[in-house]
């Protein structure tokens, strides 16, 4: 049976263009499943899953494609099959500020992205927006209501790990020979028991995948150590499949990834001077085979990595150099599996046009799955190079003030961020087939969420009909009402003037003829659009009024599951003993409400609310995190070391490296090793390691690297041999058209900053400039040209045999180069015959 539908599979498979041929399909061998709507892949149905994956493309691929219209007409109708996502970190301050947690998806931060706060979630989702990007994350926190919230607009979910267990606490990954299993098995577990997955034990509809760690290459521990961040990234994909397991998971199964920078990894076994690809197969290498990094895993990871899988990467370089770059040197290492980038924004350029331009990228190539644009607010208290990033600005409207795990805050309105383009929210909406925001709604006083008192009737009352209209409807609805016409209400609403009170207009609606009401057969319970905080001081101040028992050890243990149970039984039993006017006695400043049986938060069962409905979950042990985590990394231990002053610069790293960094001004001409080291701008650059230039000394001269690598961007290529430089180079500097960069780079190429193949020549380390010697991407690769190679009298010794060709190399010994080290021991043992690195020795 199995190899009757494989076969089938296969059949499948060997009609489709741009599926792999078909003799290189084995029942192991599946494709990894799409990230668009319910394409993700269920346990035990990898074919099932290879089969979806197919569709999606087909569908992508088809010009008919996609039911959701558009408004980007380069786009047309097929941008809905694509992932569509914002990056979400919405630090809560003007200025400079420190928080004491990262993690925007709790409850905490209910009054930034919930419905009765500034709703940011709606907001994303009207700019056509379908995904949200996250990143700091507590396994302390309950995530549960984000992703009801992020389900209920649309809008799926990627969440990230917390660099805490990897770079932070007392015992992280760095500490453990950069083993994360048991840090990362501790974290996931306990975000499996605290919102990702339901109560049936699957994955929460929302959830779409996970990254496991955010830019690693900078920072586990650095760009230099490519086999320490992959075996980090194994080890703990290892712990969370692990965690799975004993979690009891079922049903479809999210996708994991671990998003790198676009940096260059000169260390990397391939690709060292293609931004990201480098790192991305070095991970499919440590996948593929754990052990050869000094990992033994417990799961089958080649099997997880060919079914479960998708790579990423963050990215500030403009569109069509991404195409040039990276996507289409993408398609032709990898055959299956997608790639998503987590982070896409490149400051200086139209946001409408070149958004646009890479989601056109992704509706035409098979394996590119969409971006995350970076991001959804400024972020004023990093400051520097950062305030280039962000579409929304923070108000001087206060929507509320609200408790972020122990510091004050208040939830400032969005402002949009305007460039000479314009307003960058509009351009997102418009590539993504969104609408634009009416930002003067934004920062004003909202009908839907004021308090229904006269001081929210204060607040919009001067809006108009409208607003008056809405802000009314709440009030029947809290008051056990329904309203049967409309229109009436509407007319109601159109016919009072602005200076009306609000107990007169509660008048007009009490005597209404076209209002129904029926409280009795509601009851009062918590309203799970309020914040922890203000529920909290709700259960005291309800708790005070009650006679008939006392809060501290008459709630029934059915009851004590949750805060949110605890408060519909208290409120219950308040309201049927006070009885009285809703407005008064089951409002509770906005944290209950006057529900009928089908209130959707309503879960609270026969004994928490005198409903005969659901019961909820009994009280349990919290879940803990293991041993290993203590407090978080004592000052005594060593820290990453600090650039001096002469090498500051501007370079911005999310974690500081453990590789010393510089401000490089000649990056930006012709590249080298080490230049964007902070994944972000050219001229920061890394130094003082193998295949780095040396540190600035006290006179702040640099020794140049040895073997430089060219990673400038090159924006458009030339239709003509001709450099352009926008301001020619010093007097003497002499530069000529060389076609060898573009196939392998090299010392001095893209002279002007713009054109792979103009070379700076005749000086130094460049190429001469009469053509005389063949122009070289890897200097070592002329040595090995013109002379063979000599084994020495050292030998490679690989813990486990590598099946790249190696050989031993006395001049790695002298002046480095990509390849030396190859055994991680011996400096002249030098991996050869890949992109890169030399040609093998033929004796």
């Amino acid at each position: 049976k199995e190899r009757a539908s494989s076969a089938c599979l296969i059949g499948l498979l060997s009609v489709i263009s741009y599926a792999i041929p078909a003799e290189e399909i084995s029942p192991e061998h599946t494709l990894i499943s799409a990230l668009s709507e319910g394409d993700d892949c269920t346990a035990g149905g990898t074919e099932a899953c290879a089969l979806r994956a197919l569709q999606v493309k087909a569908r992508r691929s088809s010009s008919t494609a996609g039911v959701m219209e558009s408004s980007n007409p380069v786009l047309g109708t097929a941008v809905q099959d694509l992932i569509k996502g914002i990056s979400y970190g919405p630090m809560p301050c003007k200025g400079k500020c420190e928080i004491h947690m990262d993690d925007f998806f709790g409850e905490s931060a209910k009054a930034l992205w919930g419905q009765r706060g500034r709703a940011d979630l709606e907001v994303i989702q009207s700019l056509g927006a379908n995904h949200i990007r996250l990143y700091g994350n507590s396994p302390e926190s309950d995530h549960a209501a984000f992703l009801d919230e992020a389900d209920s607009v649309g809008l799926g979910v990627v969440v990230g790990m917390s660099d805490y267990p990897y770079t932070q606490m007392r015992n992280n990954c760095m500490t453990t020979g950069f083993d994360c299993y048991e840090q990362i098995k501790g974290v996931y577990s306990m975000n499996l028991l605290k919102g990702f997955l339901t109560e049936e034990k699957t994955y929460h509809p929302a959830l779409k995948h996970v990254i496991v760690i955010n830019e690693p290459d900078l920072k586990l521990p650095g760009m230099a150590a490519p086999q320490k961040f992959v075996k980090g990234i194994i080890s703990a994909l290892d712990g969370m499949l692990d965690a799975e397991k004993e979690a009891g998971v079922t049903g479809r199964l999210v996708n994991f990834t671990a998003t790198f920078s676009f940096g260059v990894c000169p260390a990397c076994q391939s690709h060292g001077t293609d931004p990201a690809l480098g790192q991305i197969l070095e991970l499919q290498a440590a996948m593929l085979n754990p052990q050869a990094y000094g990992y033994t895993p417990k799961n089958d990871l080649a099997a997880v990595y060919n079914s479960r899988w998708i790579n990423s990467f963050n990215t500030a370089a403009p569109a069509k150099w991404v195409k040039q770059e990276f996507v289409d040197k993408y398609q032709h290492a990898f055959t299956s599996t997608p790639v998503v980038i987590e982070e896409y924004n490149s400051p200086g350029q139209d946001t409408g046009e070149d958004l646009a331009e890479i989601m056109k990228t992704a509706l035409s190539s098979d394996l590119l799955l969409g971006v995350s644009f970076f991001e959804f607010q400024k972020r004023y208290d990093k400051g520097g190079t950062e305030m280039a990033f962000g579409m929304f600005g923070l108000g001087d409207y206060s929507i509320n003030e609200f408790d972020y795990f122990g510091d004050n805050f208040h939830s400032w309105c969005l402002t949009p961020v305007e460039t000479k383009f314009g307003a960058v929210p509009d351009s997102v909406a418009d590539a993504y087939g969104g609408q634009r925001p009416d930002y003067a709604k934004l920062c004003a006083p909202n009908p839907s969420k004021v308090a229904l008192n006269q001081r929210g009737f204060e607040q919009i009352a001067s809006q108009g009909a409208t607003s008056i209209d809405t802000f009314a409807s709440r009030v029947v609805a809290h008051l056990g009402g329904q309203v049967q016409d409309p229109s009436q209400l509407q007319s109601l609403a159109s016919s009072v003037g602005h200076d009306i009170s609000y107990a007169d207009l509660l008048g007009h609606l009490k005597d209404a003829t076209w209002v129904t009401w029926n409280p009795s057969a509601r009851k009062c319970v918590a309203d799970r659009r309020t914040t922890l905080e203000v529920l909290g001081q709700a259960i005291g101040d309800a708790c005070n009024g009650i006679t008939a028992f006392n809060c501290s050890d008459a709630i029934p243990a059915e009851c004590n599951g949750s805060i949110w149970s605890k408060a519909d039984f208290i409120f219950t039993a308040f309201y049927e003993e006070n009885g009285g006017d809703p407005l008064q006695n089951c409002y509770f400043n906005g944290s209950a409400v006057l529900a009928d049986k089908d209130y959707v938060g309503r879960k609270c069962g026969a004994k928490c609310c005198s409903y005969t409905g659901s019961i909820p979950m009994l009280p349990t042990q919290p879940p803990t995190l293991p041993p290993i985590f203590g407090t978080a990394a004592p000052t005594e231990e060593p820290k990453s070391p600090a650039p001096s002053p002469a090498m500051a610069g501007d370079c911005s790293f999310g974690v500081q490296p453990l590789v010393q960094y510089f401000w490089d001004e000649s990056c930006l001409p012709r590249g080298g090793a080490g230049c964007m080291a902070d994944g972000k701008h050219m001229r920061c650059r890394y130094c003082g390691q193998q295949a780095f230039p040396d540190c600035p000394g006290p006179d702040g001269k640099v020794k140049p690297a040895v073997a430089p690598v060219v990673v400038a961007p090159a924006q458009h290529m030339a239709d003509t041999k001709n450099c352009s430089f926008d301001q020619e180079p010093p007097a003497g500097t002499q530069y000529f058209w060389d076609t060898s960069c573009q196939g392998q780079g090299g010392v001095g190429c893209m002279a002007d900053g713009k054109h792979m193949n103009c070379r700076f020549c005749g000086h130094d380390r460049f190429p001469p400039c009469d053509g005389s010697k063949k122009a070289v991407g890897n200097p070592d690769d002329a040595a090995l040209d013109t002379e063979a190679p000599k084994h020495g009298s050292g030998n490679c010794s690989f813990a486990h045999e590598p099946s790249r060709g190696y050989f031993w190399d006395e001049s790695c010994k002298a002046r480095g180069g990509i390849g030396c080290k190859a055994d991680g021991v011996h400096l002249e043992c030098r991996f050869c015959g890949l992109e890169g690195t030399p040609k093998c020795p033929t004796a």
